[in-house]
């Protein structure tokens, strides 16, 4: 059984095209966690790894019921920037797994900004408050 861990722009909540025209071949079997780091990127996050990480990224579990399916379309979106790689993954129920998660490979920029809390959902959720807040 194949799953993959999804942290930045494929979560639901995004509705990304892409997470869309794979959805047939995916099932929902959870929130996840990982350790590792999260950097804003910009337009996008990225996950960092590091040795004797503590940091904790949040993210969504989704069983794959047609690798090549999901996976041809997944790698051609993440390009080469990323790596997927099979990482431990703990699901809410405290169960560990092994899922495909996309790894940022590139050299880390001084004006990428660490996502402390590893949520990027939130850390949007901020920025779009923190905005709508300064405009008031």
């Amino acid at each position: 059984m194949d799953y993959i861990f999804v942290y930045g722009t494929l979560l639901k909540h995004f509705d990304a095209g892409v997470m869309r025209s794979v959805q047939e071949h995916l099932h929902f079997e959870g929130n996840g966690s990982i350790l590792g780091q999260l950097y804003d990127l910009g337009q996008y996050p990225g996950l960092v790894e590091v040795a004797d990480a503590t940091d904790t990224i949040v993210g969504e579990v989704y069983r794959v019921n047609n690798v090549q399916a999901v996976f041809t379309v997944l790698d051609e979106y993440e390009g080469d920037e990323y790596n997927r790689v099979l990482k431990t993954v703990k699901l809410g129920n405290q169960r560990k797994i092994n899922c495909w998660v996309y790894v940022f490979i590139n050299e880390l920029h001084p004006s990428y900004i660490k996502i402390i809390n590893g949520d990027y959902l939130a850390y949007i959720r901020d920025k779009v408050n923190e905005s709508n807040y300064r405009r008031n």
